[in-house]
């Protein structure tokens, strides 16, 4: 019995896997704005005509041409990744949003990086209830702010009593 060819250094096969997901990332830039300047044929309802020619999904398309049309000169730079563009749409406003993307790009921060800042940071389009699966509604991400101090707080569905006079 011989043995599996042992394949390429992890160093090898690494470099192989960035130049993938480089290639993914001028993709995801290249079919968004596509998208944009097939603006008469691509926004069709639901973007149906684009998802027959690409095969993607139109959920997917439509994050494809947010993004494009948020960041209409590409990548804010070289090393932040389509998917952390993507994730600052999340920030309506504009001023928080560029102060964000400043601090990822003086920081280099990953896409997961980003997560971490937005789990420890809500962006304000995030607060308030949400809808669970049956169509009810959850506070399980319902945000308070303390009168006091302005400090955002989960809400944790826990009482409190309030002494009269405040």
């Amino acid at each position: 019995m011989t043995r599996p060819d042992p394949g390429p250094s992890f160093a090898a096969w690494e470099e192989e896997g960035r130049m993938y997901a480089r290639r993914n990332d001028v993709s995801s830039w290249d079919l968004g704005f596509w998208l944009v300047r097939g603006q008469g044929w691509s926004l069709d309802p639901g973007f149906k005509a684009s998802s027959r020619i690409t095969g993607r999904s139109r959920s997917h398309l439509h994050a494809l041409y947010d993004v494009a049309v948020a960041f209409p000169e590409g990548p804010a730079a070289p090393h932040l990744a389509w998917i952390t563009h993507k994730m600052l749409l999340r920030i309506k406003d504009l001023d928080l949003r560029d102060r964000v993307l400043g601090r990822a790009i003086a920081e280099r921060w990953t896409s997961g990086e980003l997560e971490r800042y937005f789990a420890q940071h809500p962006p304000p389009s995030t607060y308030g209830k949400n809808k669970d699966r049956t169509g009810g509604t959850t506070n399980r991400h319902r945000r308070v702010q303390c009168p006091n101090c302005q400090h955002i707080f989960p809400m944790t569905g826990h009482k409190v009593k309030v002494p009269d006079g405040q």
